[in-house]
């Protein structure tokens, strides 16, 4: 696949490209197409100015109710579609596809360009809210037509896409994880022993760690009042990502009195060494559609504790992790505790997911869009 084909990459917000997808834009810009961005406030990215051709503003929101994304995003779509010539546009997360779809439906009609969806999580899924899924079921519903092909990251949402009667579904294992950066042979263990320390973690303490957003839907307070249950006190949380819940988190985290054992690193770009310096990884999240952050600690060979729902069922099935049921605080608790009584088991579950890794390799998910782009030329 080589040539100036032209390929334009459109997200809701510029973190989305930014997180999941330059390495994307790299490899085909590598072949020689032209491959642009467009999302709210992209100009902003430095990343994003830095890989892509060209980057273009879009005043969208994900506030589904949002006006602005009709008002303003229909048209500027499709008049930097029309003016840009692209052979694909490809889309992504549920807000941006249905505004851009709809945008593109005649274009695409004429044979003008072909679009892609890849849903990266549907916003209606298996208990969830279920007035909000009907509205985004029918929403999803009424475009799964006005496009060429729907590419679905979990098994759950592909199946369910069989009843938006698309014109095509593929199913793609996430949106891939670089296994030669998610390593432990590329962190040096001083590395290690530097941050464990910064976190006053002794090598006998055992080091939990979340990533992702403080938010309802991540459930942080679930993990702390979790951790605050343990049977051994030798343990350290770690949080490494913000958010709106942070505040309250870390009044909860003061209120039990774990302020000498619960660690917030806001923000960080060091994920690889904060996972290798760390025992566990918890989610305790409502909604997922492929966490990315088990992945990467599958990548690490780092075991994990996660709540069985959409996307994160698959991972659990590479007995890389254990599962308890959204909410259930006392499960996670316990397997807290085992993992902590038992050392080994911990190291036999990281092993084994550290086997499943390569299914989610950023090198096969390339591959992957190198046939999805070629099935829709």
């Amino acid at each position: 696949m080589t040539g100036s084909r032209k390929l334009l990459q459109v997200s809701t917000v510029s973190s989305t490209l930014r997180a999941f997808i330059l390495p994307f834009a790299d490899h085909f810009r590598r072949k020689g197409w032209i491959v642009d961005g467009m999302a709210a406030n992209i100009r902003e990215s430095k990343e994003c100015r830095a890989v892509f051709r060209e980057v273009f503003d879009v005043d969208l929101s994900r506030n589904p109710w949002d006006l602005r994304n009709l008002l303003a995003g229909v048209k500027r779509i499709r008049e930097v579609v029309i003016s840009g010539g692209y052979d694909i546009v490809h889309v992504h997360t549920p807000v941006a596809a249905f505004i851009t779809r709809l945008s593109l439906r005649k274009l695409r009609q004429m044979g003008k360009v072909r679009v892609v969806y890849t849903a990266h999580g549907f916003h209606f899924y298996r208990g969830g809210p279920k007035i909000k899924g009907s509205i985004f079921w029918i929403l999803e519903r009424i475009a799964a037509r006005w496009c060429d092909v729907i590419v679905l990251i979990n098994k759950e949402d592909f199946s369910a896409a069989s009843r938006l009667n698309p014109r095509a579904r593929r199913y793609m294992p996430g949106i891939g994880v670089d296994l030669r950066k998610y390593n432990r042979s590329s962190v040096n263990p001083s590395e290690v022993q530097a941050i464990r320390e910064g976190w006053q973690g002794g090598s006998e303490d055992f080091i939990f760690i979340s990533i992702g957003e403080l938010s309802r839907r991540k459930r942080p307070l679930d993990v702390i009042n979790a951790f605050a249950g343990l049977r051994a006190k030798q343990a350290k949380l770690v949080f490494a990502g913000d958010g709106p819940l942070r505040a309250e988190c870390e009044a909860l985290v003061n209120s039990l009195g774990l302020n000498a054992r619960v660690i917030f690193l806001g923000f960080t770009s060091n994920v690889v060494q904060a996972l290798a310096a760390s025992d566990c990884v918890i989610l305790a999240s409502s909604q997922e559609g492929l966490p990315r952050c088990l992945l990467e600690s599958m990548s690490m060979g780092v075991p994990f504790i996660a709540t069985s729902i959409r996307g994160t069922e698959e991972l659990l099935e590479s007995n890389g992790g254990l599962g308890f049921q959204v909410g259930d605080v006392k499960a996670l608790t316990g397997h807290m505790d085992k993992l902590m009584e038992d050392p080994s088991s911990a190291s036999r579950l990281g092993e084994m997911g550290q086997h499943e890794a390569w299914r989610y390799s950023l090198e096969n998910i390339v591959s992957e869009h190198e046939d999805l782009y070629n099935s829709v030329n």
